[in-house]
């Protein structure tokens, strides 16, 4: 219905270096882990569809906004505190 329900952004690191993502594992910029674009939109579509079965016509909240997808994080095997991290990078609040 033209809600914005969160913002999510992709980009590559282009300065080649190691580095560590939040979930603490170490990766080298490699082209073998180059985002599969299609793989993303198709998962970002299955939240969006969760996310519409879950509130319907209402207008959630960040709060309760955040506490969906944290709780479908974790369900997905993420630890509470990784849930957390990833929301938080992703800006979603949790102030109502």
């Amino acid at each position: 219905d033209g809600r914005l329900l969160g913002l999510a952004s992709v980009a590559a690191d282009d300065d080649g270096d190691d580095h560590d993502d939040h979930h603490g594992h170490d990766h080298g910029h490699d082209d073998a882990e180059e985002i599969d674009e299609e793989r993303f939109e198709a998962e970002m579509a299955e939240v969006v569809r969760a996310v519409e079965e879950r509130f319907g016509d209402q207008d959630p909240s960040a709060g309760q906004l955040r506490a969906f997808l944290h709780e479908r994080l974790v369900a997905e095997g993420r630890t509470a505190e990784e849930a957390d991290d990833f929301l938080d990078q992703l800006e979603i609040g949790g102030d109502d």
